[in-house]
C-alpha cells in the first residue's frame, strides 16, 4: 500500500482505483504501453500497487469503457487506442467529470466581468441579484488538433478574485473547479449536469468551425459545496461529431434488490 499512499499524497487523496487509472493512462500516452501491447494482468497490478483485485479491475474497466483497452477472452487486455484518439470517455464519479473535462488542450479565448442581465442562465444558477456581476471565462477544448467544445464558465466574484491570474491565460493546466477548491478553500461535492440541444451562436460557431445556427449538444453544469454554495456554473457547447460521453448508472445494493426468500425445510 505504500505506493498508493505516496500517489494519494500528491493527488489530493483520490481513490486508489483512480490513481491507478491515471498512471495507466499516462503510460499509454507516453508509449510505455503502445497500441497493440498487452496490459498488465490483475495480479501484476495488485502486486505493483498493493490493492485488491476489485480495485485493479475497476481501473482497467474505465479504459475499456473509454475504448482505449479491449478485453479478449483467454488472451487478456490489449491497448487498442490512446486516450487522445479513443473518441469517447466514461463518466462514473465527480472526479471523472472534473478530470475528463480537461483531459485535452483547453485554450482560453476570453475572460472578464459580465452583468447578471447578460447571462440569465448563470444568474439563475448562481443566485445573482439584479445589478450584480459575475466572472466569465471562455475556453475551447481541442483534441486531435480540432476544437470539439466551446465553454462559458461563470464564477462568483468572491471566488474568482482568489484565482491566480496567470492560471487563466493561454492553455489551462487544470480544471477551473480544482483551482476554486485550492484557492477558495471550498471543495465541490456535487455536480448537476443538464443536457439539451441548442443552436450555435456567433462565438461558438466561430470557435467550433461551424455555420451559425448549427445544432449543438449543450451541457449545463453546476458545482456546489457541501453546504449548498454554488461554486461554478458552466455552459458547454459540444460538436456531436467530435464528442461522446458515456454515463454509467449502477443500482445501489439493498435499495431495489430483494433478498431471496428463505427456503422452507420439509419435515422429515
Amino acid at each position: 500500500m505504500a505506493k498508493i499512499e505516496r500517489i494519494a499524497a500528491g493527488k489530493g487523496g483520490l481513490p486508489a482505483y483512480r490513481q491507478i487509472l491515471d498512471t495507466l493512462r499516462a503510460r499509454i500516452t507516453n508509449g510505455d504501453y503502445p497500441v497493440g501491447a498487452r496490459m498488465p494482468t490483475d495480479e501484476a497490478l495488485m502486486s505493483e500497487f498493493g490493492v485488491s483485485r476489485q480495485t485493479a479491475r475497476a481501473a482497467v474497466q474505465v479504459l475499456v469503457d473509454d475504448d482505449v483497452v479491449r478485453r479478449f477472452r483467454r488472451r487478456g487486455s490489449f491497448v487498442v487506442a490512446t486516450p487522445e484518439t479513443s473518441g469517447q470517455w466514461a463518466l462514473n464519479t465527480l472526479e471523472d467529470l472534473i478530470e475528463h473535462s480537461f483531459a485535452h488542450k483547453v485554450r482560453v479565448r476570453g475572460k472578464g466581468l459580465v452583468a447578471a442581465s447578460e447571462a440569465p442562465e448563470a444568474a439563475k444558477a448562481l443566485r445573482l441579484a439584479t445589478g450584480e456581476e459575475v466572472f466569465r471565462l471562455v475556453v475551447v477544448r481541442e483534441g486531435n488538433g480540432a476544437p470539439y467544445t466551446y465553454s462559458e464558465i461563470f464564477i462568483p466574484l468572491e471566488l474568482a478574485s482568489k484565482l491566480p491570474v496567470r492560471s487563466l491565460t493561454g492553455v489551462l493546466s487544470g480544471a477551473i473547479i480544482r483551482m476554486i477548491e485550492a484557492h477558495g478553500g471550498v471543495p465541490a461535492v456535487r455536480a448537476l449536469q443538464v443536457a439539451s440541444a441548442a443552436p450555435a451562436g456567433p462565438e461558438a460557431a466561430r470557435a467550433l468551425d461551424l455555420p451559425e445556427g448549427s445544432p449543438l449538444l449543450l451541457l449545463e453544469r453546476t458545482y456546489t459545496s457541501r453546504d449548498g454554495r454554488v461554486l461554478q456554473f458552466a455552459r458547454v457547447f459540444c460538436r456531436s461529431d467530435r464528442y461522446r460521453q458515456t454515463v454509467e448508472f449502477r443500482r445501489q445494493p439493498g435499495k431495489s434488490e430483494k433478498a431471496p426468500a428463505p427456503r422452507r425445510k420439509r419435515p422429515h
